[in-house]
């Protein structure tokens, strides 16, 4: 039996709008509007019955910068389901977060394609059927359509990354390119571009002010480089085998180069902590739970001086401070587990298996991944401060309700008092799989304990530290002894006389 719309009682009330529910919304003689609610539901997304029964589509929204609340329409029911007329309005949303006007935009292209439509009146109807095609499939719109439709499977960073790549480098010229136009060198020109922290061509974007704090100038970051142009890349690559496999819109060979060939081959940075720097890094640390170390340079406060330096502590750069103990145990934790921060900030007690021994983490950077505790990683988690009302293992001292946000401090203080210059907070990660890998341990068993995907992400540690390599040419140099020292057989020729008894 079909399922009872969920508006049967009260037909008018906020709901979800299906075709069944917008089906039973009556005819009153007083336009009205039901607006969308429930789980799946679009903020804003609302349908309009007139006085004569006309059920129309609407979207409350507001442009990025503007405080004005404005309408745009979707089509009337039945033509248009609603679940067709949802989706359309959250395109439309999503447009407006980015600072455009979407009924502009609708606007400025039923405008184009009127003239379109005009100039092709003595075109083909095939032709002028591919004019329009090539019209609607630029390549903005693509990506855009791409990251809607793989929303679900990407990780909530990499969808910021792909929308920040096509605001920055595809709302100019080359975006509106039709994607079966573009080629391989308006690829490389445009990754180029990015690369060197210029702006596309066509593509505008306010200035963004420099603040001033406490007398100094903070200059707004610098957007683009080689980062920003290979996030770029992978996206262009997606988006090409979207609409060849999915929308079956271009044919051909993909004109969006490979990262070698582009110049744009990301450098693995192995840098590691040698067994002398770990040693030093441990009493590093040690000393600042316990007496304290200074700030790094580049965390320490100016001098106080002017009118309210009176007003300011007298301390001096070099003060040590004392470091909060939820955020040693943390950079103890990083040492002895090899896990990356926010694993390891984001830690819940719920996640602990003590009666298995692990720790299972649902959302990883592959997913959910289970990991082996050590007792002695588990009592660094019993010996932090638990707070009652905090679910988190590290929980931030201004509020149990979250996490401890960062260490960068503290790292960047254990760091220049251990001297270990270039060191990153990333490579205990990179020290912990190879010191575990020259202590017998497998590839398998240090794939498990980092949370790596493959075995080829962890293969690349077995060569960090020398003596991977120097056991294997100290086994080769002992073979080749042992063949040198061996007794050599003796031989007796064969002579001509015994040749001939035989």
């Amino acid at each position: 039996m079909p399922r009872r719309p969920s508006n049967v009682v009260n037909p008018t009330a906020p709901h979800f709008l299906t075709a069944p529910t917008v089906d039973l919304l009556p005819v009153t003689g007083v336009q009205y509007r039901v607006r969308d609610a429930g789980a799946g539901a679009l903020t804003g997304f609302a349908v309009q019955v007139s006085p004569g029964g006309v059920k129309t589509y609407t979207l409350d929204y507001r442009v990025r910068g503007d405080r004005r609340t404005l309408r745009m329409t979707f089509g009337r029911f039945p033509l248009v389901p609603p679940n067709v007329a949802r989706r359309e309005a959250l395109a439309a949303k999503s447009l407006a977060l980015t600072g455009r006007d979407p009924a502009a935009e609708r606007v400025k292209e039923n405008t184009q394609l009127r003239e379109l439509r005009d100039s092709a009146k003595r075109i083909s109807r095939e032709q002028r059927d591919a004019v329009r095609a090539a019209s609607l499939h630029t390549l903005e719109r693509l990506a855009r359509d791409y990251v809607r439709d793989r929303r679900h499977q990407l990780k909530a960073g990499t969808v910021a990354l792909y929308e920040s790549a096509i605001a920055t480098a595809l709302t100019g010229d080359l975006g509106a390119t039709p994607l079966q136009q573009l080629t391989q060198s308006d690829v490389r020109e445009l990754l180029r571009t990015v690369a060197e922290k210029q702006l596309p061509a066509g593509v505008t974007r306010e200035p963004r002010p420099s603040r001033t704090i406490e007398g100094k100038v903070l200059r707004p970051r610098a957007t683009g480089g080689e980062g920003a142009a290979r996030t770029l890349r992978r996206l262009l690559k997606s988006v090409w085998s979207y609409a060849a496999d999915e929308r079956e819109l271009v044919t051909g060979r993909c004109p969006v180069p490979s990262a070698k060939s582009a110049g744009l081959v990301e450098r693995e940075k192995e840098r590691f902590l040698s067994p002398e720097e770990c040693a030093r890094l441990l009493r590093t640390i040690e000393l600042a739970a316990t007496v304290g170390i200074p700030p790094a340079p580049e965390f320490r406060r100016t001098p106080a001086t002017g009118a309210t330096a009176k007003h300011r502590p007298s301390v001096g750069v070099e003060t040590p401070f004392s470091a909060s103990p939820v955020a040693i145990a943390a950079l103890r934790f990083a040492l002895l587990t090899g896990w990356r921060r926010t694993e390891i900030l984001s830690l819940e007690w719920s996640m602990i298996r003590r009666d298995l021994g692990v720790i299972i983490l649902p959302d990883t950077k592959t997913d959910e991944s289970v990991r082996a505790i050590s007792p002695e990683a588990l009592a660094i988690l019993e010996a932090v401060p638990r707070l009652v009302a905090s679910r988190w293992c590290f929980p931030s001292p201004k509020s149990p309700r979250t996490h401890l946000r960062t260490i960068t401090r503290l790292w960047a203080a254990v760091r220049h008092a251990a001297d270990l210059r270039g060191a990153r907070l990333h490579d205990l990660r990179h020290t912990a799989a190879s010191l575990a890998i020259n202590a017998g341990a497998s590839l398998v068993e240090v794939q498990a304990m980092l949370g790596h995907k493959s075995a080829r992400a962890t293969q690349r540690y077995a060569k960090l530290i020398p003596s991977t390599g120097l056991r294997a040419a100290e086994k080769l140099s002992a073979a080749l002894d042992a063949a040198a020292k061996a007794p050599v057989p003796t031989v007796t020729p064969i002579t001509s006389a015994r040749r001939r008894r035989v």
